[in-house]
């Protein structure tokens, strides 16, 4: 309502972006989906580079959630954020690739993502949820020792070093499934 009276049209997209995420992850999918719309439709209108793969990001969710793998994989397909113009962490990147193992995971073929996921820890250290991916990752492919090793890590401290923020749920689903 704010960021409405105010005219602030990032700060608008930023908090439908946020309803979508909560209301994915309480399963309310319709609301998710209206969300998704919502977002789509701000990006857009806002033109702004860095932003721009905003309006893709929760809609390859979203099918992901929903079990439609080919949605999935035809958005992620035409969709190369890599193109977009993001600040220097490149969440644009780090949230493909998370998309693409998620994908991988799901539809099979997980063992042709080994090197984007070691890559995706070593390139963004501040998201966890890429080693929770490469443990779900080596655990399932047989590599026991290497897994646990990692889980170590990332169970240390109560599982400290996966703090609290919007993908901390994800995260910690992927250690529980590890």
């Amino acid at each position: 309502g704010l960021a409405e009276t105010l005219g602030d049209g990032e700060r608008l997209a930023d908090a439908h972006l946020l309803l979508f995420l909560s209301h994915s992850e309480l399963g309310q999918i319709d609301l998710a989906e209206r969300e998704v719309g919502h977002v789509q439709r701000l990006i857009e209108d806002l033109r702004q580079p860095a932003q721009l793969w905003l309006g893709m990001a929760p809609r390859v969710e979203l099918a992901l959630l929903c079990g439609d793998f080919d949605t999935a994989e035809d958005l992620i397909g035409v969709d190369d954020r890599s193109r977009y113009r993001v600040a220097p962490a490149r969440d644009n990147v780090a949230a493909t690739r998370f998309q693409r193992f998620v994908l991988r995971r799901s539809r099979g073929g997980l063992a042709q993502e080994e090197a984007t996921v070691r890559a995706s820890v070593e390139e963004f250290p501040w998201y966890p949820l890429h080693r929770a991916a490469l443990v779900c990752l080596l655990a399932e492919s047989g590599r026991r020792d290497e897994a646990l090793t990692i889980f170590r890590g990332l169970a240390a401290d109560a599982f400290r070093a996966l703090y609290r923020d919007n993908e901390w749920l994800v995260g910690m689903c992927l250690a529980a499934d590890a």
